[in-house]
């Protein structure tokens, strides 16, 4: 296909450079002549398989049509926060282009040139990828095109999920069910046949990640250095692989990709509910005051917060008039470490929140304060109609 650097499309975008291609499309970076603040972006320019057939004006028609609406779900779902927004789609000449934000960061693929993942970093992806795919099957949208080229990390750490294959589909093939963008060593049997569901998204990540984890397409992986009686097998196996994993870890791998779509997790938060391996980021408040019971001028009877089962009895054997002046000593020299840390308290509390912005929302009753750095986005969710997303710089 002839390359379009250097011209401006739909009188706005000049290409600039080619990025990659593929059998089924060029990727470029473009720049946007509308946008002062942020004018680059990227093009993607579809290259359909009819292109030598000459359609009619009705066959053209509703490929147009399945470009829009493709393009509004596209759009529309790339409002979350780890999907590349899409920024635009035209057409221009019977030529079919989606307008992206600029992403140059390392896809999976390219990060697995140097060396595997390991066990943790293999559930960083399962998490936040299935968390992109929780969101998108509540819109009802299948990926459908999951492999280590369609998963980017930036350079914050983030995950993103790119190259959804349904808008692609509809144009390239006219949305025959025979005929789609499918990766064999990736893509789940039924697929292959026409007949995907949102388990196949679960099946493709599941190969991805093994793949990452032992740099082989595998239907099966088992822990190197632990029994195999760890590990639950499938009763047929075609080729298996092994890597430094733990037995739980393989056995949610395994379940993925299991052949037949009611072997495998029906949905991606069951999923997500069994990578609870304790790496879940949890945010703990610690308490206004952290005493030491072992610290002298917080033992027995002055001891303000808490009183442990001997502290009890301490009280009573401590409760004889002879020696109640000596509590009261103890209880003047622990005053002042008392005022103090009131104080500093009162300070910190005064200032905890300099620089914070009041969010309130009038639907759910709540309110909260966000650091003043951050920035917050308000989104448009299928599902619940409304999501704001605060993002750290």
């Amino acid at each position: 296909m002839e390359s379009i650097v250097g011209k401006i499309l739909s009188d706005r975008y000049r290409i600039i450079r080619e990025l990659s291609q593929d059998d089924f499309s060029t990727l470029y970076a473009a720049e946007d002549l509308t946008d002062v603040n942020s004018p680059q972006c990227q093009i993607e320019r579809l290259q359909p398989l009819y292109e030598s057939e000459v359609l009619g004006t009705q066959s053209w028609q509703k490929v147009l049509q399945a470009f829009v609406e493709q393009g509004k779900i596209l759009k529309k779902i790339s409002q979350h926060p780890q999907i590349p927004q899409l920024l635009a789609f035209f057409e221009c000449d019977r030529q079919f282009y989606l307008v992206q934000e600029l992403f140059e960061d390392e896809t999976l693929e390219q990060r697995l040139e140097d060396s595997l993942i390991n066990e943790a970093e293999a559930i960083e992806w399962l998490q936040e990828i299935l968390g992109i795919l929780e969101f998108t099957h509540k819109a009802n949208v299948a990926h459908l095109n999951i492999q280590p080229s369609s998963l980017i990390q930036h350079q914050d750490g983030r995950k993103f999920l790119t190259n959804f294959a349904g808008i692609k589909n509809s144009i390239l093939f006219k949305n025959k069910p025979l005929q789609t963008i499918v990766n064999q060593d990736f893509a789940a049997p039924e697929q292959i046949e026409g007949k995907a569901d949102f388990t196949t998204d679960i099946y493709a990540l599941g190969k991805t990640i093994i793949y990452a984890l032992t740099g082989q397409v595998s239907e099966f992986i088992q822990p190197k250095t632990l029994p195999d009686e760890d590990v639950q097998q499938p009763s047929t196996i075609d080729s298996y692989s092994s890597a430094d994993i733990s037995p739980k870890l393989a056995n949610i791998l395994n379940k993925m990709v299991g052949n037949q779509p009611s072997l495998r997790y029906q949905s991606a938060a069951i999923v997500l509910s069994e990578l609870d391996f304790e790496q879940q980021n949890v945010v703990v408040f610690p308490p206004p005051f952290a005493f030491d019971p072992q610290s002298p001028q917080f033992s027995g009877e002055e001891m303000p917060f808490a009183v442990s089962p001997k502290s009890r009895k301490t009280r009573q054997k401590r409760s004889f008039p002879f020696e109640f002046p000596k509590g009261i000593i103890w209880l003047l020299l622990a005053l002042p470490f008392v005022t103090a840390l009131i104080i500093i308290f009162i300070g910190m509390n005064r200032n905890a929140y300099q620089g914070f912005i009041d969010y309130t929302n009038k639907d759910y009753q709540f309110k909260l304060k966000y650091p003043q750095a951050w920035s917050k986005r308000d989104l448009d969710d299928p599902i619940t109609g409304e999501v704001v997303v605060f993002a750290s710089p």
